[in-house]
């Protein structure tokens, strides 16, 4: 689904993340409690984007979900602004897709149909939080020495993400 400016309000092209992210179920409140959120819960969404990865089968294809997703995560963790002397930004999921840097993100973020996977979880972990945690994930999953076998093993990429994550972004 491509976005494009014009004067058509459900055709303007998404300023944020979260005009594309967005949880689709109303009902659903994000929990504030960060003591809700663990390492079980970081592995349950980790391995979602593994399926979801592994589900897109072509290796290009699979190269192209993983460099949006790390780089929105890049992008949102460089996004620093001095407002008034105060600063703001860095990884909040607030990266402004105008910006000429960050050119090719909404397209690239909808072909990922990563919206799937925050979904299911968009009530549990902040955009910003999710947002990390797939850029990890997809970095774990494409590393060399991924074993499919022995996911979250200890010595592994993805359990040092997943044990060094601290949610409350």
């Amino acid at each position: 689904m491509r976005r494009v400016l014009s004067d058509d309000p459900a055709t303007v092209k998404p300023q944020f993340p979260s005009q594309i992210l967005t949880c689709s179920n109303t009902n659903k409140v994000l929990q504030t409690n960060k003591t809700e959120f663990d390492t079980e819960m970081y592995s349950e969404i980790a391995l979602d984007v593994f399926d979801q990865f592994d589900k897109i089968g072509v290796k290009a294809n699979q190269t192209r979900y993983a460099a949006c997703l790390i780089r929105l995560a890049g992008h949102d963790l460089m996004d620093y602004r001095d407002v008034g002397g105060v600063m703001s930004g860095g990884s909040d999921g607030c990266v402004n897709l105008y910006d000429d840097d960050n050119k090719g993100l909404d397209t690239c973020l909808d072909d990922t149909d990563i919206q799937a996977v925050y979904d299911d979880y968009c009530d549990k972990v902040s955009l910003a939080d999710f947002i990390v945690i797939a850029a990890e994930s997809v970095t774990a999953r494409t590393a060399t020495n991924y074993n499919a076998n022995q996911q979250f093993a200890n010595g592994t990429l993805e359990a040092h993400f997943r044990d060094n994550f601290r949610a409350g972004r």
